[in-house]
């Protein structure tokens, strides 16, 4: 297997103003089952058999949010992607989430620049069982 990834990426950005004054998050009860997923990559093979999501309540509240982006640049020059083989096999996922809250009061996310280059990345995977 050769995966070639990313020659070029350039990533700017100027300034970024974030404020968030609050911010509630509820989730009563999440249920994720997967019962059988097959990935065989010759060409493309992909198989699901059988996918359960249920998600019974969420609540987002927000009161007040300001975001400010002046400037965001994103350059990718090349990317190439070779699978030869790849086979995955998940027989049983169960995830249960019954109760999640999140709360913030207030936030404050102030980037001025932010530079990002990456000139060459390489993953090479011979043999994975």
């Amino acid at each position: 297997m050769e995966i070639h990834l990313l020659s070029s990426i350039e990533l700017r950005v100027a300034s970024i103003e974030l404020q968030v004054t609050k911010v509630e998050l509820r989730v009563k009860k999440v249920e994720l089952r997967v019962t059988k997923v097959e990935l065989r990559v010759k060409k493309v093979q992909l198989r699901v058999t059988k996918v359960e999501l249920r998600v019974t309540k969420v609540e987002l509240r927000v009161k007040k949010v300001d975001l400010r982006v002046t400037k965001v640049e994103l350059r990718v020059t090349k990317v190439e992607l070779r699978v030869t083989k790849v086979e995955l096999r998940v027989t049983k996922v169960d995830l249960r989430v019954t109760k999640v809250e999140l709360r913030v009061k207030k936030v404050e996310l102030r980037v001025k620049k932010v530079e990002l280059r990456v000139t060459k990345v390489e993953l090479r995977v011979t043999k994975v069982e």
